[in-house]
């Protein structure tokens, strides 16, 4: 017999390639590439025979067949031949006539491929699929070999080498046939080409045959003695020649009878074979019905509960070779407690995830089993697990800086782990599971961490690989897995990969991306057309194919009865829209059904060992904390931290909201302390909700007024302004007007000007309105008037700052004052210049802000960017927070610190509590829902005026904040005097006057009255009535007046001395007027009684015999002083020497234009110093008036 081989035999070693010439001779034909020629109806019959011996002798698992022919005519016995038959590499046959070539699609897809052109793509890949592998295999002693089974690809061109039109015409140039042609040799490829005539052979095939029926031995012409013969030539010197018989089945039928009877036949599997192209999630699992699964699943959600059955968890994957199911044991023993998925897009790697986490969940409680997912895609691959009782947190990528805070939380979750480990004694959760203490100390749940497309993740942000190195070296023991899952497994650092000991290659793109997972290319080879087809790898152990389940099928309950084919609209009620709808995904009806199992039997909610983010929206009303389920919440009682800030100092309510007392006076309610604890909580108002990743909790945002002035930077629109507003609100809620003041001045947006409202705020300034810059000027004078009366009383009574003070005087405190100023660049920009060298009102700010904060005044500035700020003034505002701003470079200047991008949500920021920056959210003062401005204004009105209802209803004198209004433009002596005397300015008033002033001189006699002068000269900002008070410790004994001409010096003047005149007797104060600009100005008070006498500079000798009397009478008066013994004037009547002895009246010397007076009369100068140094105990005062 004649055997040609198609493979080329084996290498030999040196040993055994020492053949005799006999052997050599007898060597088999050995051609990858065969042209077999002849008449048509032989050349089947022959091909059938050598086919039919190919297959027979070769299992389907060894050789694979493939047909390309024009006609399905001679070829129909291979569709039943399971060397044909259609697999993960693509179809076997291929039948010109029965390729329909669409026109319609072309029109838009010119440039697709043909069905012929397809089919051989599909060789083509197979072949260099096994190039690289070989390849690959270069150097490495193991793995299967690439070359099997054997391709053997039959071209039938009987017909088409002679229709041009033919797509198997010129085949020749086709990759995947040139690849056989000039490599099969190597790639376990062979190529027969079945041709009408030797000379239609291609010419790279490295054998012919060519078939003839003749009748050689006879030469008989006779048709029935003619007999199938074939000559066998090889290409090339010295090769091969036979001339014989040829096998021939001449009947198509009987190949149809082999094919049927081989197509029955089983070969004894190898491993990994017939592995099965798809798992079901429900059988793997062992479930009938949904039902079934919800069942067990309680089963085991209990048993999983108990310390008996504690364990390293594991799940069914899929199956493996055999069949066999492939369970994964999450400890290090086995599997290990970390993994890595790597497949490219299709390849099923999603579908694993998610049937790995459903499996799961259906064999542990949630008690027990903990996922944490983050997909790093966007978001939507864990959708589905929302609402699964097991899933405490879903991140994603466009969360901002929610995967850093996880990591940052998890840090802190494994500190408590191991912290709970040491305290039991344990050595890992097992343990501490198998003893109990998960029953009777704190939860340590199992947590999964799931990450999908973490290469994306390493690549945006390289120091997340320093936070998986942590969790895969220290959570092991602690129950924390990472699974991390990627179509391109980069990024994976070596101290990560000793950590991570199961790795699952899908099908991924290239051989390296397999070799990264595998240390071998075999998953760059995996079929397409099979998702979740993959190898598992634990450790360096050998590879294992497997199928891994699929739950992403539409599950439709089989305990269901099946629905009507039709919908009949006019059956009243009875339709149900849902029952119509698609059957969901299996995994998401497993879902659904997980959470109603654990709804149905009060399994308790799992939290995440981190809190939510921070709400995107919040208001100081919004409930923080509910023992209520029914009610939403923004966090809980065990993520929320400092609830004694909230409360300052009280017990907790049930439903905790920000700052309870804001709720207390929108529902009409005191929110008033009548004590505060100065020392520990009060005027720290809470604004917001700060995250703190680093203890997994949530604290209230507090701004510690005590500990210094606050600033607040950000860029416009970002929340500044809200910032006062809440803080103002927030502060008024829980301090009565006796214990705080407040003043605004609303220089940004002007939307602060609702605060003027409550009853603690003393003025909200606002540019716009007449007297601003008059008005700022005047509060800083108020506020230094404060801080000196301040500095006095806490002298006095030895406490270091208002607060201690306030503690230990519960009975009078002194109200807290605090100054908010919104955009303080304009502030800035209007008071920082200076004039003529004179200190500009900024600097008096700053020398105010300096020695303010013991006495109780804080200022709290918005400011657009920290360069506003001069390093002096930047350094008072000890704290800082920061929104969001225009240059990120600014952040470490304010906080010390890297910040994460903060996003464009108004109101967040942050600010650094202990040791790093913590991210807050500002709230705004009421309910977020009311975003409108109106709402929000009719919020602050009301509850104003529920402040305002309170203090009117109760009766009690609330201290007031003295009022900063702007100066009216004139005012009437006569009005202010009726004010005073609370009576109408009309036609009594004058009576009236005469009746007070009656009273007042009498009240003047009076030993126990006596007192030094005081007078009413106008009103000061807030309309309110400006006293001077002649004593040195108080407005001075003496006096000067500067004005040109025009300016109302001589109506303050006459204002004065009218003053003066109403409210003392004659016998008490004497006037001395001098006018040295020549005019009439006093000539009114000539027949005055108090005016001994009215001087002009037109008599100079009259003004030098004044200043000898002005002495004498000094001597006079220091006399009766020492006679007495009496050390001033006040002393001296309050004695009442001036009844009994000589009479000592005030003497008031005003002079009007004294610089006329110096510049003329240098002499007076000394005279005038006399005066002012020794007068001023003697009651002689002296003012002075300038232009």
């Amino acid at each position: 017999p004649v055997i040609v081989s198609l493979r080329p035999p084996p290498e030999k070693k040196e040993d055994e390639e020492k053949e005799d010439d006999e052997e050599a001779a007898q060597r088999t034909p050995a051609v990858h590439a065969l042209g077999i020629a002849g008449e048509r109806q032989s050349v089947y019959e022959f091909t059938r025979a050598a086919l039919a011996q190919f297959t027979v002798f070769h299992a389907p698992k060894d050789a694979k067949l493939y047909i390309l022919a024009s006609s399905k005519r001679e070829w129909a016995w291979t569709e039943m031949l399971p060397h044909c038959q259609e697999d993960e590499q693509g179809a076997h046959l291929c039948f010109v006539e029965e390729i329909r070539e669409d026109s319609g699609d072309k029109l838009f897809h010119e440039d697709d491929e043909g069905g012929v052109a397809q089919f051989l793509e599909g060789v083509r890949k197979i072949l260099a699929g096994r190039k690289i592998r070989l390849q690959d295999r270069d150097g490495q002693a193991s793995g299967a070999d690439p070359t099997k089974p054997l391709l053997l690809v039959v071209i039938d061109l009987m017909d088409a080498v002679y229709d041009e039109n033919s797509p198997l015409y010129d085949l020749e140039s086709d990759a995947a046939v040139s690849i056989l042609l000039e490599q099969g040799n190597a790639l376990g490829a062979a190529i027969i080409f079945l041709t009408p005539e030797r000379s239609k052979v291609p010419g790279d095939c490295e054998g012919i045959i060519e078939i003839e029926k003749t009748t050689p031995e006879t030469n008989s012409r006779l048709e029935q003695y003619q007999k199938h013969h074939f000559r066998y030539t090889e290409t090339g010197v010295n090769s091969a020649r036979y001339v014989g018989r040829a096998d021939y089945i001449g009947k198509p039928e009987q190949m149809i009878r082999l094919a049927h009877q081989l197509s029955r036949l089983e070969v004894r599997p190898s491993f990994g074979a017939n592995l099965a192209r798809a798992v079901s999630f429900m059988p793997l699992m062992g479930y009938h019905s949904l039902r079934d699964l919800t069942e067990d699943a309680w089963h085991k959600w209990q048993a999983s509960g108990q310390a008996q059955y504690a364990d390293w968890l594991r799940v069914k994957l899929g199956l493996m070779s055999g069949n066999k199911p492939r369970t994964l044991v999450f400890s290090a023993k086995r599997d290990g407690v970390h993994g890595m998925v790597a497949g490219s897009t299709g390849s099923g790697k999603s579908e694993l995830l998610i049937s790995l986490i459903t499996a799961m969940a259906v064999t542990y409680d949630p008690s027990v089993l903990n996922f944490v997912l983050v997909d790093y895609k966007g978001g939507g691959a864990f959708k589905g697990f929302e609402e699964l009782p097991h899933c405490v947190d879903i991140i994603t990528n466009l969360e901002g800086e929610g995967v850093t805070r996880m990591f940052t939380a998890i840090n802190s979750e494994l500190q408590r782990r191991q912290a709970l480990n040491v305290a039991t004694e344990t050595k890992n959760i097992v343990e501490y599971r198998q003893k109990g203490f998960h029953l009777t100390h704190q939860p340590y749940p199992y947590l999964f961490i799931i990450i999908d497309e973490f290469a994306e993740m390493i690549a945006d942000r390289a120091e997340y690989k320093s936070e998986l190195e942590t969790i895969t070296r220290v959570g092991r023991a602690q129950g924390v897995s990472l699974i991390l899952a990627a179509q391109r497994p980069s990024g994976v650092t070596d101290q990560m990969r000793s950590n991570i000991k199961f790795r699952i290659c899908l099908r991924v793109e290239t051989p390296g991306e397999s070799r990264e997972m595998l240390r071998r290319s075999d998953a760059a080879f995996l079929p397409g057309d099979i998702p979740g087809r993959g190898y598992l790898q634990v450790g360096n152990d050998e590879i294992e194919l497997v199928q891994l389940a699929y739950t992403g099928e539409k599950y439709v309950d089989p305990d269901q009865s099946p629905r009507a084919a039709v919908l009949w609209p006019n059956r009243g009620d009875t339709y149900n829209p849902d029952e119509d709808q698609e059957p969901p995904e299996l995994y998401k009806a497993i879902v659904a059904a997980l959470d109603k199992l654990a709804r149905e039997n009060g399994v308790p909610q799992q939290r995440a060992p981190w809190p939510d983010f921070l709400p995107f929206h919040l208001s100081l009303s919004e409930l923080l904390v509910s023992n209520d389920p029914k009610r939403t919440a923004v966090t809980s009682d065990e993520y929320l931290a400092d609830v004694d800030k909230i409360m300052l100092g009280q017990k907790p309510d049930d439903n905790l909201t920000l700052n309870p007392a804001v709720n207390k006076w929108l529902n009409g309610e005191n929110g008033w302390l009548e004590r505060p604890d100065w020392k520990n909580y009060a005027v720290r108002p809470v604004v917001g909700l700060v995250d703190n990743p680093y203890t997994a909790k949530q604290i209230p945002l507090t701004i510690d007024l005590p500990r210094g002035h606050a600033a607040i930077f950000g860029a416009s629109g970002w929340g500044k302004t809200t910032f006062i507003r809440s803080l103002v609100v927030s502060l008024a809620a829980a301090h009565s007007p006796d214990h705080l003041w407040l003043y605004v001045l609303d220089l940004g947006g002007r939307n602060l000007g609702g605060l003027a409202d409550l009853p603690h705020v003393g003025s909200v300034i606002i540019p716009d309105e007449e007297g601003y810059e008059e008005r700022v000027e005047q509060l800083l004078r108020e506020l230094d008037d404060i801080v000196e009366q301040r500095k006095n009383i806490l002298s006095d009574a030895g406490a270091p700052d208002v607060y201690q003070y306030n503690d230990t005087h519960p009975e009078e405190p002194l109200p807290v004052v605090v100054v908010a100023i919104d955009n303080f660049i304009e502030f800035k920009e209007t008071f920082g210049n200076e004039n003529d060298n004179v200190e500009s009102v900024l600097d008096k700010f700053v020398l105010l802000a300096r020695q303010a904060k013991a006495y109780g005044v804080h200022f709290v500035i918005t400011v657009t960017r920290p360069n506003v700020l001069s390093s002096q003034l930047f350094s008072l505002f000890t704290e800082r927070l920061t929104l969001k701003l225009a240059d990120t470079t600014e952040y470490r200047v304010i906080v010390g610190g890297r910040v994460a991008d903060i996003g464009d949500t108004p109101g967040r920021g942050y600010m650094k509590i202990g040791p790093a920056p913590l991210s807050f959210q500002i709230a705004l003062p009421f309910d977020a829902e009311a975003e409108d401005a109106a709402g929000e204004k009719a919020e602050l009105a009301q509850y104003a005026q529920n402040m305002n209802d309170f203090i009117a209803a109760s009766g009690r004198l609330y201290k007031k904040p003295p009022r900063v209004d702007a100066l009216p433009k004139a005012i009437l002596f006569k009005h202010m005097l009726a004010r005073e005397l609370g009576v109408n300015a009309d036609e009594h008033f004058l009576d009236r006057l005469e009746m007070m002033a009656a009273r007042n001189w009498q009240d003047s006699l009076t030993p126990n009255l006596a007192d030094w002068l005081k007078v009413s000269i106008g009103v000061i900002s807030g309309n309110r009535p400006r006293t001077l008070h002649f004593e040195a410790k108080k407005d001075g004994v003496h006096g000067m007046l500067a004005g040109g001409t025009g300016s109302g010096k001589s109506e303050i003047l006459m204002t004065l001395i009218v003053g003066l005149v109403l409210n003392y007797d004659p016998s008490v104060l004497n006037f001395v007027l001098v006018d040295y600009k020549g005019g009439g100005a006093f000539k009114p008070f000539a027949d005055l009684p108090h005016c001994v006498d009215i001087i002009t500079n037109l008599n100079k000798s009259a003004v030098k015999r004044m200043f000898t009397a002005i002495n004498a009478e000094m001597q006079r008066r220091q006399k009766l002083n020492a006679d007495t013994q009496t050390k001033d004037i006040v002393e001296y009547r309050q004695k009442g020497y001036h009844l009994t002895h000589e009479p000592y009246p005030h003497l008031f010397i005003i002079i009007d234009e004294y610089a006329e007076m110096i510049t003329d009369s240098p002499e007076f100068k000394a005279e005038l110093e006399s005066i002012t140094r020794v007068g001023r105990a003697q009651g002689v005062n002296l003012l002075l008036a300038i232009r």
